[in-house]
């Protein structure tokens, strides 16, 4: 009886040490578990608080009360954790937020070892980073070519939203009417850069020559350069004319110790080279028509490839010049008409009209479609370089009741000789072309050159070039309406889709077809076009077209997936102006900017006080993205706005 009494005794001993045992285990699971939770809940709050925050970036005082704001709704104060909400610069000022938590967890178990409490930590960032590099679009048409096309990252854009911060705001005393778009430099040479390295900015200006004051007859500057850090005045130049064109920014070996030269046309019919570092004219073109005053206005931007330029002037003409000197290599006139009074005393290649008929006026003038769309130069294989320029669709001083339609022209870029003339569009037309392949095959793989053009019409025209080149024919590939007339912003290629804008709204159709990729409909029987979640909300059309309040007269810039675009109104339909984001894939607005933020009576303390010289304030120019990160464009109430952007993306840490 013993053995067995000292045996029960002996598994009382165990199954004690069992039950202590297990309730260690149970009380440090416990333990465990509550660590765990209140890890998961730490961290999901701190990725919460980040984002929150991230959506205002950069505005740190902004930033960091919407972080605070959504973690006192979830009871997460200073009172009962240990808070630190940090910025930092990734590529921009304070485009980073950081959360850090800590929060003392309670433990069971851990007790019995002097662990009343356990710190429990979680961190979250959020990256409202810029633009890639690669992916800047630093002047009017993206590139020197003024191509309007960009190699594809993708159409979705991958951003939560965009936000703006005010950067500078520059008078250029133009009055109205403001169109040159900004062209951005920043000089990366490390022996004696200009602006030190920092970004520039060059800009023309729609001024009369009458001087800033308003004092008719005081000319005034119509070339400006900017510094894009500090807002200052780099150089003024005056060429006695409006400037409309855009400005070119680009080095040409061997060419002005290889500083960086601005070209850029008047509306003398002349085009400008300038020292980037000091304004000073480098030369001024021969002007072939001087014996009848002017060879028109340049409304067109020069293209430069291959130390060539290339412009096109609105009586009909389009040149080639050497980059270096200015000189003419040879002139072309795609499109000239004749008339019942011919003057027999000019070149034959030109064709002039006697007005005498016209009481006061007994100047003979060219004979020519006017040329307002900016030339674009693209090399395309088997066939070479050839620039592409639409015709506007009416004469200069045109005879009562006479029309013309619109025509794109080919011209060998090497002879000057006309290539092909496409077949005939309605309307008129002051935009530039775009050209690039496309596959429309749809197995990944570009096949075909196409050209595409918007003319007022509503309409937008694509080409199949090469054919058109090879068979003379007119090369019509299809067309498609946009929407709505009156198109004056120039499209873009990017993916495969056509982007551009109307007086309502900005539109995107697929290069191979033509369909809305902005709208749910099955256009070509293969399924819905685009999934588009937005695409019933009052901000878009029938046609698939994003609505823009004011409609768009503006050039898009396409990067990393984003429109960059300016309006004619507000966010809110007021007067004044606006520049939109817009996902490329779905058209979902991102965010946008009014030129109303601008206080006029501080001048947000970075651009001057007081009302601005023109009015309105409507975004004509198109929008440029410099290396710097920030966007630049002009207003038609006389200011040069940059505004810095930030893409707010999903969480990464």
């Amino acid at each position: 009886m013993a053995a067995r009494r000292t045996e029960a005794g002996q598994a009382m001993v165990f199954l004690a040490i069992f039950f202590v045992g297990l309730l260690a285990f149970v009380g440090l699971a416990t333990d465990i578990a509550m660590i765990y939770w209140n890890r998961a809940d730490l961290a999901s709050r701190a990725d919460a608080a980040a984002l929150a925050g991230g959506a205002e970036l950069t505005n740190t005082a902004r930033a960091q009360a919407k972080a605070e704001q959504y973690l006192a709704l979830h009871n997460i104060t200073s009172a009962n954790h240990n808070i630190n909400i940090s910025f930092r610069k990734l590529i921009v000022n304070n485009d980073v937020i950081t959360v850090q938590l800590e929060r003392q967890v309670p433990m069971a178990f851990m007790r019995l070892f002097g662990f009343d409490t356990v710190a429990v930590t979680a961190e979250a960032e959020v990256h409202a980073t810029s633009w890639a590099g690669d992916q800047s679009w630093t002047m009017f048409r993206g590139n020197s070519a003024r191509t309007g096309f960009q190699p594809c990252n993708g159409l979705d854009a991958g951003v939560e939203s965009v936000q703006y911060a005010f950067g500078h705001r520059w008078e250029v005393n133009d009055g109205a009417n403001h169109r040159s778009t900004p062209a951005t430099y920043q000089d990366k040479r490390a022996n004696n850069p200009i602006n030190n390295g920092n970004t520039f900015i060059v800009v023309g200006s729609n001024q009369n020559n009458n001087g800033g004051n308003g004092a008719a007859g005081v000319p005034g500057p119509k070339v400006y350069a900017f510094d894009a850090v500090s807002g200052n005045t780099l150089w003024t130049v005056d060429l006695g004319t409006k400037v409309r064109s855009s400005p070119l920014i680009a080095v040409v070996p061997g060419f002005n110790n290889d500083d960086p030269v601005v070209y850029l046309g008047g509306h003398n019919g002349r085009t400008y080279a300038l020292n980037a570092r000091t304004g000073a004219v480098l030369w001024t073109s021969p002007n072939n028509n001087d014996d009848f005053e002017s060879d028109g206005l340049y409304r067109a931007s020069p293209a430069l490839v291959d130390g060539y330029i290339y412009e096109a002037t609105s009586r009909g003409n389009v040149y080639k010049l050497n980059a270096k000197t200015g000189a003419i290599v040879w002139r072309s006139t795609p499109f000239p008409w004749s008339h019942p009074y011919p003057n027999a005393n000019v070149p034959a290649n030109w064709v002039t009209t006697g007005w005498g008929a016209t009481p006061g006026n007994t100047q003979d003038y060219w004979g020519y479609t006017q040329i307002f769309s900016t030339p674009n130069v693209v090399d395309i294989p088997g066939v070479g370089k050839v620039v592409f320029v639409i015709a506007h669709g009416k004469r200069e001083w045109d005879w009562p009741g006479a029309s013309f339609a619109v025509h794109l022209f080919a011209i060998n870029a090497d002879t000057g000789a006309r290539l092909w003339a496409s077949d005939a569009m309605g309307g008129n037309n002051r935009d530039a072309a775009v050209v690039g392949e496309v596959d429309t095959n749809y197995d990944g793989t570009p096949d075909t050159w196409r050209a595409f053009v918007n003319p007022t019409d509503g309409y937008l025209y694509a080409f199949d070039v090469v054919n058109g080149i090879n068979s003379g024919s007119g090369a019509w590939a299809w067309s498609k309406y946009t929407g709505y007339k009156k198109h004056r912003s120039d499209p873009v290629l990017y993916c495969g889709v056509v982007f551009g804008g109307n007086e309502r709204a900005m539109y995107a159709l697929t290069a191979a077809g033509g369909y809305s990729i902005w709208d749910d409909t099955d256009s070509d029987g293969a399924g819905p076009d685009q999934a588009n979640p937005d695409y019933n909300l009052t901000d878009y059309t029938s046609w698939g077209e994003r609505k823009i309040p004011g409609g768009v007269k503006s050039a898009p810039a396409l990067v990393d997936g984003i429109i960059l675009v300016g309006a004619n109104k507000t966010s809110t339909g007021g007067t004044g102006g606006s520049m939109w984001a817009l996902d490329a894939r779905t058209g979902r607005d991102l965010g946008h900017w009014n030129t109303t933020d601008y206080n006029p009576a501080s001048g947000n303390g970075l651009g001057p006080a007081g009302p601005p010289s023109g009015n309105n304030g409507d975004v004509r120019s198109g929008v440029v993205v410099a290396e710097d990160f920030n966007a630049y464009f002009g207003s038609n109430d006389s200011g040069i706005y940059q505004v810095i952007i930030t893409a707010v993306l999903i969480l990464i840490k």
